[in-house]
């Protein structure tokens, strides 16, 4: 059992770190949420870094956090839209999303508003950003191989056992 649990986070990782840099191909979804918390935490780490050893009243570390998570997210987008059988130009909302909530901290943390993300008239944009988001981690993939690669790895390795 912990030798499953080895192989399994063994292949997921390696696919994740793939799936940061190369657009072509597909991803799971488990693929495709171990990314999410990869570009997070390299979000963050970069804030903290920003935070700590650079520029030690820097304030905008949150907005700058979701701006680089945004952008590091693309990648990891495409593939799972192409695994899903869709073309990967709808990537494009993820940093307009992470945008909208990085100017939403902003105003908060300049006091112009009264709670991060509140205070922008873009928050109705960003919601619904937010469930296409989910919409993209929810839709089940396209089953075979498609025009963008064969099914993934670890998903024909699991309907073989």
């Amino acid at each position: 059992m912990i030798h499953g649990i080895g192989h399994f986070l063994r292949t997921e990782s390696a696919a994740v770190f793939r799936g940061l840099i190369k657009p072509s191909g597909r991803t799971t979804r488990t693929g495709f949420v171990f990314c999410i918390f990869a570009c997070t935490f390299i979000g963050q780490l970069f804030a903290w870094s920003i935070e700590s050893f650079v520029i030690d009243e820097f304030r905008h570390t949150e907005t700058l956090s979701l701006q680089l998570t945004g952008f590091l997210l693309v990648v990891p987008t495409i593939r799972r839209l192409h695994d899903i059988g869709r073309s990967g130009w709808l990537a494009v909302i993820v940093p307009l999303s992470m945008g909208l909530k990085a100017y939403g901290w902003y105003q908060y943390e300049t006091q112009q508003a009264l709670a991060p993300g509140v205070g922008y008239p873009l928050s109705l944009v960003d919601f619904a950003f937010v469930l296409v988001f989910l919409a993209i981690i929810l839709w089940p993939p396209k089953e075979g191989p498609n025009r963008y690669g064969p099914e993934p790895y670890s998903r024909v390795r699991r309907a073989a056992a």
